[in-house]
């Protein structure tokens, strides 16, 4: 039989849990949407902001103005993002050329193997060539996927029709998704 300190204690701690969670998945989901920024705001308002860091450049809605799916919200100064993008599609382009090369360098020395003209040795320094200008492209297409997708997220669109509640951000003001910040745009949905 469990005392009743006991079962206080595991009923407490039963209903501790849910919080916890929810407030762990409220700081997950924060980090690129912000929802119901104060006690007052109401359920069918939404606060959206930036998933990437950068300076706003332009706003481009007002309190009051309807919005439709995908209507340009707000941007950021997205120079730096274009140039990593643009350095990452030329690491990438290096990075296939050199498979390219490590391709025919392998098929040559491997041909010259067949034929006995080259040692295993030479064989496997090949096929390691090969491997590492693999792996040099993989890694390049990844970061070339990470500058594309940092890109398109420096443009803050509009998810859901709606009517512009409140706009916080403004030129010039760094947006931090790293932080709770207040939204830069709110949403009142019908």
């Amino acid at each position: 039989m469990r005392s009743k300190s006991a079962e206080t204690q595991d009923i407490a701690r039963r209903e501790k849990c849910p919080r916890r969670v929810f407030w762990v998945l409220s700081v997950v989901i924060g980090l690129v949407v912000f929802h119901g920024f104060s006690d007052v705001a109401r359920a069918a308002d939404r606060g959206y902001g930036f998933a990437v860091f950068g300076v706003i450049d332009a706003v481009s809605v007002k309190p009051g103005q309807a919005v439709a799916a995908g209507d340009v919200l707000a941007r950021l100064d997205d120079r730096v993002y274009r140039a990593r993008l643009n350095t990452a599609r030329s690491a990438l382009d290096l990075a296939n050329n050199a498979v390219t090369l490590a391709e025919k360098e392998y098929d040559r020395v491997k041909q010259r193997y067949d034929d006995l003209s080259a040692s295993g040795q030479a064989l496997e320094q090949a096929d390691v060539g090969l491997r590492t200008a693999k792996r040099d492209r993989a890694k390049a297409e990844e970061a070339h996927l990470r500058a594309q997708w940092d890109l398109d997220h420096a443009t803050l669109t509009s998810p859901v029709a709606g009517t512009v509640k409140s706009v916080s951000g403004y030129r010039g003001l760094l947006a931090n998704p790293a932080i709770a910040a207040p939204p830069v745009v709110v949403i009142t949905t019908p």
